[in-house]
């Protein structure tokens, strides 16, 4: 008698999926993700929008300015990063097995964007009283250019590099003088921005500074 067994293996998550396509990162456990429409209307009001203000420039610090996150030797490895000693260690890191701290990209490249919007408005808008919030960079000229152009490529890499094909459709509009406007709304499959942000409170890290030696 032939016995044949059919074994009926499940599907691997979407989280599975993206991990296994993805370069490495400690994070892949507690990503999420969520899908729907941005809310991005040409004249969308936000917090984000807008000339300078204390309450604005807080808000997009609020996004990049993160704890960092502790990577062993073995992950220094998968990232193609050889030389583990070459980095920094992590405040409270193992002799026996060092880790090193490490930046999300999605944090510099947040960073980067928040660069830009501040150099798109005159530095008379931003006051002085208003502390590590007043871009001070922007009074040296070229490093202030140099910084600038270091994340208009970043950027572009980025981009570049993750090439978002989902499609940006054209709306019918008889007050343009096209007829039509694209929607910018458009339907995305997203990772949970926030869960990442509370995780990495929780469970950040940090580098020595000079005032740590």
């Amino acid at each position: 008698m032939l016995v044949v067994v059919i074994s009926k293996s499940s599907s691997p998550s979407y989280r599975e999926c993206a991990k296994r396509v993805s370069p490495y990162s400690p994070l892949w456990d507690i990503v999420e993700f969520w899908e729907g429409n941005f809310v991005n209307y040409f004249n969308h009001s936000s917090i984000y929008r807008g000339p300078p203000t204390l309450e604005r420039e807080q808000a997009w610090e609020g996004l990049w300015k993160q704890h960092l996150v502790a990577i062993d030797a073995a992950g220094v490895d998968k990232l193609n990063q050889t030389d583990a000693g070459a980095h920094v260690e992590v405040i409270g890191s193992d002799p026996a097995n060092p880790t090193y701290g490490a930046t999300l990209e999605v944090f510099h490249q947040l960073h980067c964007l928040d660069e830009l919007r501040k150099y798109t408005w005159p530095l008379r808008l931003f006051d002085k009283s208003w502390g590590r919030f007043y871009p001070s960079r922007r009074e040296h000229d070229m490093m202030s250019r140099m910084h600038v152009d270091h994340c208009i490529e970043t950027l572009r890499l980025s981009l570049m590099c993750y090439s978002d094909i989902t499609p940006v459709l054209f709306l019918k509009d008889e007050s343009r003088p096209t007829g039509d406007r694209l929607d910018f709304n458009v339907h995305h499959k997203c990772r949970d921005f926030q869960k990442i942000v509370d995780y990495q409170e929780l469970n950040g890290f940090e580098v020595p500074t000079p005032e740590d030696a």
